[in-house]
């Protein structure tokens, strides 16, 4: 049970990474799949593994190999000409707009169209990110063109003028309902600090003044806290699972408040952490054993998400999520050690920091906790404050300078590492926990020898007086006196 989880969670881990990096190692299923048949025939033949529970786990793992490949394929732009001839494109939004430093919103779109300056049109595929100048905040599922270019490193549209086309009905009830909140923070929530935080943990939009506490945690290694994640949406699954349960019990109060999280994912949008939280929470939910709850709840929902959301899975938004939750679910099957949930989050997230920044912050074991318990309850104030205002406003700016002097702190102390300080930091961490485990081993087998079988008994001085004799001895003894019986009774 132990070498499954710890096997399906390292596989999920070594897929998000070589999905997100495209990497070559995806584009050869075939041979992949011969290798991946072989294994589980030497383990069943070789070394006596069961033969069911080795062929279905190694059949799931090669059919996520086969997902992450399709949604690879799928998320690689393709133009149908030179990259550098492009000059418009069309498509669809795949998420909300983002702001940036300088003003301007960054999309990700899904091409439909593209063309050139000539005039010629082609149809495209695929996913590309573009830069635009615009105030407003554009939502997922609008139809967009676009004019412009293409960056010198081919990764990013830079344009120059843009038209929105239609938008959902869904969209723009979304739109409206957001506008509402963020209208009803800016009256609440006078500190201008205070509210933007409360607008990008509750609503996951930023603005102007929160780029300064953003630039605070990722030099502190604590940028994830500060996205919409499951984290941020435990509070609303606490909640409604508490609130429903008063009425409707817990069995059915659990099932039910699962409505409560669902609007509020489909109000702030489909982002790739939401999502893959929501999934989670809502198979487990179905009867599963204890033991495999975790590991049956994180695979199953990658592979719904690699399936039914392909084009957010190259998304470093989608790596964050995963590598972050995959190394708890593997740390819940290893021995218990000081700092185990931080220490191995930061081993899942480093090299997806290292990619984006070109360094990792070690800051994040010390400060990560403290942190998240302050948004925790950063994000249930500004919740209150959007409903009723009054009091809790003046806390809520109380604790968000507490949280901006604690990531200060953190961000001053010299601990930004590269490549080589991780693979020293992974050999400590490897180190450590197999210390632990064979100590834990070695502490297990020395009490099952001196307890037969882990039975622990318990023996009382004894009484050393002759038998039959009534004596008070060390033991407390009860004694009856019984009538005689009949004879031939």
């Amino acid at each position: 049970m132990l070498l499954l989880i710890v096997g399906s969670t390292l596989s999920v881990l070594f897929s998000l990474y070589a999905v997100c990096l495209h990497s070559a190692l995806l584009q050869y299923p075939l041979i992949v799949g011969l290798l991946v048949g072989t294994i589980p025939v030497v383990l069943v033949v070789g070394f006596d593994f069961p033969m069911r529970s080795t062929l279905v786990c190694f059949a799931f793992l090669y059919f996520l190999y086969v997902l992450g490949g399709n949604a690879m394929a799928k998320s690689q732009p393709f133009f149908g000409f030179e990259p550098f001839r492009l000059s418009r494109i069309e498509g669809t939004l795949i998420e909300d707009s983002l702001l940036t430093r300088s003003s301007k919103q960054v999309i990700r779109l899904k091409l439909k169209t593209c063309g050139t300056q000539d005039g010629h049109a082609f149809g495209s595929g695929g996913v590309v990110s573009a830069l635009l100048k615009t105030d407003e905040l554009l939502i997922a599922g609008s139809d967009i063109m676009l004019e412009g270019k293409l960056s010198e490193t081919g990764d990013l549209f830079l344009c120059s003028s843009f038209q929105v086309g239609k938008l959902t009905k869904l969209g723009l009830i979304r739109r409206e309902m957001l506008s509402l909140l963020s209208c009803l923070l800016q009256k609440r929530i006078a500190d201008e600090s205070s509210r933007s935080l409360a607008q990008m943990l509750l609503l996951g939009h930023s603005s102007e003044a929160s780029f300064a506490l953003k630039d605070a945690s990722l030099e502190a290694g604590c940028a994830h806290l500060l996205a919409l994640s499951g984290m941020h949406l435990q509070v609303f699954l606490l909640f409604s699972s508490w609130l429903c349960s008063l009425f409707l019990g817990r069995y059915w109060g659990k099932r039910i408040g699962f409505l409560i999280p669902l609007g509020y994912v489909v109000l702030v949008g489909p982002k790739p952490s939401l999502v893959r939280a929501l999934l989670m929470h809502l198979i487990s939910l179905f009867p599963f054993s204890r033991e495999l709850r975790s590991a049956a709840s994180l695979l199953l929902a990658y592979a719904i998400q690699l399936w039914f959301f392909s084009y957010s899975a190259t998304s470093f938004a989608f790596l964050f999520s995963y590598a972050a939750i995959t190394s708890l679910i593997l740390g819940a099957a290893l021995p218990p050690f000081p700092l185990k949930t931080t220490a191995l989050a930061i081993f899942g997230t480093a090299p997806a920091s290292m990619i984006l920044t070109g360094s990792w912050n070690l800051a994040g074991l010390l400060f990560s906790y403290p942190a998240g318990l302050l948004i925790h309850l950063l994000m249930v104030l500004g919740l209150v404050c959007l409903l009723f205002g009054g009091v809790p406003v003046l806390l809520l700016t109380h604790c968000t300078h507490l949280l901006q002097n604690l990531l200060a702190l953190a961000a001053a102390l010299p601990l930004a590492f590269a490549v080589r300080a991780y693979c020293l930091y992974l050999l400590v961490l490897l180190t450590c926990i197999a210390i632990i485990g064979y100590a834990g081993q070695a502490l297990h087998k020395r009490r099952r020898y001196r307890n037969e079988l882990d039975l622990c008994l318990r023996f009382t001085e004894r009484n050393h007086s002759p038998l039959g004799e009534r004596g008070s001895g060390d033991d407390q003894e009860v004694w009856t006196e019984l009538p005689d019986l009949p004879p031939g009774a």
